[in-house]
């Protein structure tokens, strides 16, 4: 084995620790360079994917340098298929992978022994380290295992060395081989989509965290480390928290409780109300969550006017106040509030649509009332002869405007226009009369497969003729 060539991982299981008013399982996370025994150990409270790979950094940042390759067990955090030698390895370990250039290398199955190193140094902690060993909390039994491997693991002597070196020398050597480490550490903390219930909390490892109460149901991005729990809505964060590693516990921010308190005091009864739906042991989300509905429908006014009056009446249930709310607006006369139903599709339930003026609507009138006019004047136009000027009226509006014309060219335009369609109409009647076809093209007859023939005197007396002719 060359110095710098190879590192083996495993996990250990410890028995379980005390954290609050919960017992969590207690694992401990063992690197080992192989060629000069180093060890390096990490306890924490889960084997999941993202404390696996936390613990690869922080060995790496021990060691100060990455081995060549690490052998592995065949755990789902590294191993998701294997079939012989064809193996699919996690996508987020072939990230580690990629960030740190190192080789993985699973063990064959049930062969253990071919990482004998990490085995024997988990053994070997489990005896000379753990045994007997106190502690107060996580944090004071991470901090313990630096001074027992400076004082008692890196003292030994490497096993099977021939110059007889300490493992703490061996590794200074080895320092130098490692491949160096990058210039930024990877990314480890959990990435999860997620979105709140009725109540403006998040449900995340059996623990509620608060979040501002304008983003209930709205979906959202929850990215955790083991220490801190931070809330996205996009790329802006709304919600930061210390992560709990107890059970049942509700984080609070008091930036969104005061939010919350805000939104309600716009009906300073719906606290006395909601205490005493607490007291009739009534169901304080659901209530909270029909109450906000009302106060969408109704406003704040009449809500807090309805609150007061089941707190009179002692009917302390959203029900009852949606029924005095229908019963106030039935006595005044006013139409009832139509809900706003929207899809569960949240590309449409997210959209916005902006408040526009209502001074456009007068424009829209006006221009409804100028093209009944303009309809009425297109009919005297034709009761009076004037086809021509009656079929170009829109678009003359259009060229005036466009042209920025006066009365003197608009009427010379519709004069022109007028002239024209008259000599069109006279010619096409003496053609009528005479008998005669619309003319076409010499090149056109002969394409009919008719000879193309000049126009000889009789053609032009014809004429001429129509000329002399009157209409």
């Amino acid at each position: 084995m060359l110095a710098g060539e190879q590192g083996q991982v495993d996990w250990g299981s410890f028995g379980s620790i005390a954290i609050g008013n919960t017992r969590r399982a207690l694992s401990c996370f063992v690197m080992v360079l192989s060629w000069s025994r180093a060890i390096f150990a990490r306890f924490v409270l889960d084997q999941t994917l993202e404390s696996f790979l936390r613990c690869h950094l922080a060995a790496f940042a021990a060691f100060e340098g990455v081995p060549r390759s690490l052998l592995y067990d065949n755990l789902k955090t590294a191993v998701l298929e294997r079939i012989g030698d064809v193996i699919r390895f996690h996508p987020r370990l072939l990230e580690l992978v990629g960030h740190y250039h190192f080789a993985p290398r699973p063990v064959a199955k049930a062969r253990g022994n071919e990482k004998g190193r990490v085995e024997r140094a988990i053994r070997y902690i489990r005896e000379s380290f753990f045994a007997a060993r106190t502690f107060h909390s996580l944090e004071d039994l991470n901090r313990q295992p630096d001074e027992w491997t400076a004082h008692v693991a890196h003292v030994r002597i490497v096993p099977g060395d021939v110059e007889k070196r300490s493992v703490e020398a061996a590794l200074a050597q080895e320092r130098a081989i490692l491949l160096p480490l990058p210039a930024h550490p990877l990314a480890c903390d959990l990435v999860r989509p997620i979105s709140s219930g009725k109540t403006p909390y998040l449900r995340f490892d059996a623990n509620d965290y608060s979040i501002p109460h304008q983003l209930v149901r709205r979906p959202l991005t929850l990215v955790a480390s083991d220490s801190v729990v931070r809330v996205l809505d996009g790329d802006i964060e709304v919600a930061r928290h210390g992560r709990s590693w107890e059970r049942k516990r509700q984080l609070e921010d008091p930036l969104h409780l005061q939010g919350l308190s805000d939104h309600m005091s716009a009906c300073a009864s719906a606290e006395p109300f909601l205490q005493n739906i607490a007291l009739h042991g009534g169901h304080l989300g659901g209530t909270t969550t029909r109450l906000l509905h009302l106060l969408d429908q109704y406003g704040a006014p009449d809500l807090e006017t309805a609150l007061a009056e089941a707190h009179r009446r002692g009917a302390f249930a959203a029900q009852s106040v949606a029924h005095i709310l229908d019963q106030s607006r039935r006595a005044r006369g006013t139409p009832a509030p139509i809900p706003v139903v929207l899809p569960d599709d949240l590309r449409v339930r997210d959209l916005v649509v902006p408040a526009r003026s209502l001074g456009v609507y007068p424009a829209l009138a006006r221009v409804e009332k100028r093209s009944s006019a303009m309809s009425d004047l297109h009919a005297r136009l034709r009761a009076l002869g004037h086809i021509t000027a009656s079929g170009m009226l829109d678009e003359l509006g259009a060229l005036a405007t466009k042209k920025r014309w006066g009365p003197m060219e608009i009427l010379e335009h519709v004069a022109d226009a007028e002239e024209k369609d008259r000599a069109r109409r006279g010619l096409d009647r003496r053609m009528s009369c005479a008998r005669l076809d619309k003319f076409k093209p010499m090149a056109e007859s002969a394409r009919d497969g008719q000879p193309a023939q000049s126009c000889g005197n009789v053609g032009i007396h014809r004429l001429d003729g129509l000329h002399g002719s009157s209409d």
